[in-house]
């Protein structure tokens, strides 16, 4: 088989240090941030406050808004109404409100090229912050997605970590035997599921499958890895892998299916296992790849992102700020507020203990990104997550779905 191999790390330069001053930039300059209201806010808050610190006459006022759609959409009405601020989150991509392909290729963020610290920017991220030679944003931290388990229920129900995904459905009928659900899933948003069997289904094998469909020279209903990944998601339902009742629940069920130990794994970012931990902080958690045998890979993206508006009327200060949090310092402190892996830490090789088995893939280079993030419209993942129960419950067989993903890629066109 043949893996794309991606260089993850970026390499910073010295650059704009924190103590030096702005003698050439703006003067009394007052720049706003927006971001969600959780830890990337608060981690962005206190490295704009230690910024503002240090440079004579610089200010920020950061807004935070709830996270989610409502965030997505406080975003969209400043840029429409006229005042969009200088800095913005963003995500990697298409897919959300936010995301800054649809925002860059509007016109609203400014170019992000010149910086000294593109130098060596992660090939794994390119196609999703990259529109031809402009780039939309500096990429924070990375956000891996995988198999999150409890280790000591592992333990407890004599179950080692699946390798293959045969060993996968031996462990859901030895949770079964014992009264458990080996993992958890939510009825209404699967899509992490799904998309982390597709990772080693059908991008270990073409990686650049995402603009092959953009180019249209593949599509789902054509691709055999696609309808093979639907076929694994329908098998985990049926024999009995999700707790009781999956279809209809919730994320926090979700959630509460895990911290309960009622489950033992769920497939998704590793920001869920925070989730899980703060409603249960005594449960031991890891993450580990989707089970593929030889086709095993990491799910890695640079998912969180700080773009600057192109209206900025304070764009030297905005960009330098930019280059100053892509030094190691402001990367480490970053993500050791939100609990990613900061840039400069992929490049060294340094990872957090929850997510050592995924370590030696992104060391090999063995990892693809989040599937959605390069498809250009939210329309396609909305018929993939209604789709994926629709196949369990019976009312769409696998083509219908995948005949849906591409009906919608061709509307959003």
């Amino acid at each position: 088989m043949t893996y794309h191999r991606h260089v993850l790390g970026i390499s910073v330069s010295a650059g704009l240090m924190l103590s030096s001053a702005l003698p050439s930039l703006a003067q009394e300059a007052s720049l706003r941030l927006v971001a969600p209201a959780s830890a990337v806010g608060d981690a962005l808050q206190q490295l704009a406050d230690a910024y503002a610190a240090a440079h004579d006459g610089v200010r920020f006022t950061v807004q935070k808004f709830p996270s989610g759609d409502n965030y997505g959409q406080a975003v969209i009405t400043q840029i429409q109404s006229g005042s969009a601020p200088d800095l913005i989150y963003t995500n990697a991509g298409y897919g959300s409100l936010e995301s800054l392909m649809p925002l860059g290729q509007a016109g609203h963020l400014a170019d992000l090229s010149g910086g000294a610290w593109v130098a060596n920017f992660p090939d794994s991220a390119h196609d999703v912050y990259y529109d031809g030679d402009n780039l939309y944003g500096l990429p924070l931290s990375l956000t891996s997605v995988g198999l999150i388990h409890n280790t000591a229920m592992l333990e407890k129900l004599g179950i080692a970590y699946p390798e293959t995904e045969e060993d996968f459905f031996a462990a859901c009928a030895a949770a079964a035997e014992q009264g458990a659900s080996f993992s958890a899933a939510s009825g209404a948003f699967p899509y992490y599921i799904v998309e982390t069997i597709a990772a080693s289904k059908v991008y270990t094998e073409t990686p650049d499958w995402n603009a092959k469909r953009r180019d249209g020279e593949v599509t789902f209903a054509e691709t055999p890895g696609w309808t093979a990944t639907f076929e694994t998601f329908k098998r985990m339902a049926d024999e009995g892998c999700f707790q009781r009742g999956f279809e209809a629940a919730s994320v926090p069920d979700l959630f509460a299916a895990m911290a309960g130990e009622l489950a033992a794994s769920n497939v998704g970012p590793v920001t869920l296992g925070g989730a899980v931990l703060r409603m249960n902080p005594s449960l031991s958690l890891e993450i580990g790849p989707w089970p593929a045998g030889d086709q095993t890979v990491a799910l890695g993206f640079y998912n969180d992102a700080l773009s600057v508006a192109a209206t900025s009327q304070h764009l030297d200060v905005a960009l330098d700020f930019v280059g100053w949090l892509a030094e190691p310092e402001q990367q480490r402190a970053f993500n050791g507020i939100t609990g990613g892996v900061s840039p400069v830490d992929v490049t060294e090789g340094t990872y957090p203990a929850m997510i050592a088995r995924l370590a030696p893939y992104y060391s090999a280079g063995e990892i693809v990104g989040l599937p959605h993030t390069g498809w250009t419209k939210l329309e396609v993942r909305d018929a993939l997550n209604r789709g994926a129960t629709q196949i369990v419950t019976g009312q769409a067989t696998i083509p219908d779905v995948l005949a849906a993903m591409d009906a919608a890629w061709g509307a959003a066109e």
